[in-house]
């Protein structure tokens, strides 16, 4: 019965966590829509969002299972989205995050799907593009605003996510642990996020 109960709540949480996720995807798009007009698209711009759209799929799909120490993800396809936001501004930041990452369920199928990691990429793209708007110090704004919805991702809405999802189990001992993951994973692939947004941020001086 303590089982079965068990059960029924884990499903439940599941349902509630993404419609919650769900619902905040449409805040983040209200958002994002009050802040541009499509017509300020190009087809430049167009051609550009393909191209990272196709690149932070792979990085995500292909890459997703490289690791530090076994346990510890590298998640390039994050920075990826994180500049597409840069980059093509609100709109198509917005809706190239959420294209990415439903065509990278569909071409790299994994045992758990939630919407809630959809929601995460839209937020790396906003927040690349709310850092655009910063005129003086840009990159200083673009590795503070990667940091702080890095740091929320990590410490707090993939925690959920995966509780949720029961990858992660409930308690304090195995959330502990995962926390603990995500403050070696800080120290360990935090430098290497910022070289890649490094190179990003001269490449995009270059365009």
């Amino acid at each position: 019965m303590m089982f079965l109960n068990s059960l029924i709540w884990s499903d439940h949480l599941l349902m509630i966590t993404n419609i919650i996720a769900v619902l905040l995807i449409l805040v983040v798009g209200i958002i994002v829509f009050s802040k541009e007009s499509w017509k300020n698209i190009t087809n430049r711009d167009i051609a550009t969002i393909s191209l990272l759209v196709a690149l932070a799929i792979i990085l995500n799909g292909f890459f997703s299972s490289i690791s530090l120490a076994g346990y510890v993800k590298i998640r390039l396809g994050d920075v990826v989205v994180f500049y597409m936001g840069y980059r093509c501004k609100y709109i198509l930041g917005y809706t190239g995050s959420i294209i990415s990452d439903l065509l990278r369920i569909l071409i790299f199928p994994i045992a758990g799907i939630h919407l809630g990691f959809t929601l995460n990429s839209c937020l790396f793209s906003l927040a690349g593009s709310i850092s655009y708007q910063f005129n003086t110090k840009k990159f200083f704004y673009f590795i503070v605003s990667f940091l702080i919805i890095y740091i929320l991702d990590s410490f707090v809405l993939n925690i959920i996510w995966l509780v949720s999802m029961g990858c992660i189990p409930w308690g304090e001992v195995a959330i502990y642990s995962a926390y603990i993951n995500r403050i070696i994973e800080l120290a360990w692939a935090l430098p290497i996020y910022i070289g890649l947004l490094l190179l990003l941020y001269k490449v995009d001086k270059l365009i």
